[in-house]
């Protein structure tokens, strides 16, 4: 429900976030100017002036970059679906998120591991192995750069940063 939201107030035209910015922020203007305006009269009505012009900056240079990434976010998230699960007989997925420039995946493996170099390179080769891995190892949006696979096991966190060339 809440990534549907966040889906659809992205997909408004930006006209209308403009207009909902400008409104929010020239009330946020006659708020700040009310007590002021009986001591000085004109207060009332230059505050919340200067507040919706202040919006013409604030829209275009915060609210709507701002948007665009969470409309990503709430769209991956969505594509995502009901975390955690299990995807095979050692393998739950257990989140997915954007975070620091990066598509982030969490998995958890069910069985123990004896030697964590070879589960590393065992996990890299699957991940190479993927339909998607040449778009997975260079996402060209601009709030993810890159894509970080992390295994929770028994003997600590694997970390996996596939390249391009790691791709088959």
């Amino acid at each position: 429900m809440y990534y549907d939201l966040i889906l659809w107030v992205t997909g408004l035209p930006s006209f209308v976030i403009y207009g909902v910015i400008c409104g929010a922020m020239g009330a946020i203007g006659a708020v700040v100017a009310w007590p002021f305006s009986n001591r000085f009269e004109k207060a009332s009505r230059i505050v919340p002036i200067i507040f919706v012009v202040i919006s013409i900056t604030i829209t275009p240079n915060i609210v709507m970059p701002k948007l665009d990434q969470m409309g990503f976010e709430a769209g991956f998230m969505k594509a995502a679906g009901e975390l955690p699960r299990k995807l095979d007989d050692v393998t739950v997925y257990q989140s997915a998120g954007v975070y620091d420039d990066a598509v982030n995946y969490s998995f958890k493996l069910t069985i123990d591991i004896e030697d964590k170099a070879f589960t590393r390179a065992a996990l890299l080769e699957n991940i190479g192995s993927m339909a998607g891995c040449k778009q997975v190892t260079s996402i060209p949006l601009r709030y993810a750069s890159k894509a970080i696979y992390r295994y929770e096991t028994n003997l600590g966190e694997i970390v996996i940063v596939p390249k391009s060339s790691d791709c088959r």
